[in-house]
């Protein structure tokens, strides 16, 4: 599946969101307030590094000046790796070949004849024809609320509901259906059914090599600034 952002939703994944797929373009989305949260954390968390490159003070009590500036990578290294991964990562990608969410620490991709459906209002999240769902991080109830425009992840359901339709050869879904059958209709006849397989298959991803490269330019980082000093 392409991860690669349409014209029509924008670079950042901040644009419109179609009615359908124009011309089979990827469509890209990723949250307004999300990504000005992680650009203006990134903007304190670069400050506060040059602030200590240029002179750690006496915090470090080493008498070492690579040492009293590289223990402050416990608070750089670990906040940017916070920044990228929870901030920068989580977005939804549609395209021609299914639909695809990036957490924070996972990803999940379907194609369009495993979408059964797609719901939500403060948040996204994608039916699979297993009955199995999947949420998207990025319109998690952490960002909901004032920090989400309603209108986006609406538009978001509709679209998926749409494609998987007409790719699947199925009537539109309504936009008040509910996908998730009623408890007591599960527990009546949960012994008689079948066992489906799974069709949602999270693929892990934590960002072990992201972590290691914040680490490893924080240190060259604290080397030439101890050289400088």
């Amino acid at each position: 599946m392409s991860g690669a952002s349409s014209s029509g939703s924008g670079g950042l994944g901040l644009g419109r969101i179609p009615a359908v797929l124009e011309d089979d373009a990827p469509v890209t989305v990723r949250q307004h307030a999300v990504l000005g949260v992680g650009v203006f954390l990134t903007l304190v968390i670069g400050a506060l590094a040059v602030t200590v490159l240029a002179d750690p003070g006496e915090s470090g009590g080493t008498d070492n000046a690579f040492t009293d500036r590289w223990v402050f990578g416990a608070i750089v290294v670990p906040a940017a790796y916070g920044i990228r991964r929870y901030l920068f990562r989580p977005r939804i990608v549609v395209d021609a070949a299914g639909v695809r969410f990036d957490n924070a620490f996972s990803s999940v991709a379907l194609p369009w004849e495993d979408v059964a459906d797609a719901r939500g209002r403060g948040f996204v999240e994608v039916v699979g024809t297993d009955g199995d769902c999947a949420r998207a991080l990025l319109y998690g109830p952490t960002f909901a609320g004032p920090l989400t425009r309603e209108e986006r992840p609406a538009a978001l359901v509709a679209l998926i509901r749409a494609e998987a339709a007409r790719r699947n050869g199925r009537d539109p879904l309504p936009e008040d259906y509910a996908a998730t059958p009623l408890v007591s209709d599960l527990a009546a006849d949960a012994e008689d059914r079948p066992v489906p397989d799974p069709v949602i298959h999270p693929r892990p991803s934590y960002g072990v090599p992201e972590a290691v490269t914040y680490l490893v330019l924080w240190t060259a980082a604290c080397a030439v600034a101890a050289a400088l000093a």
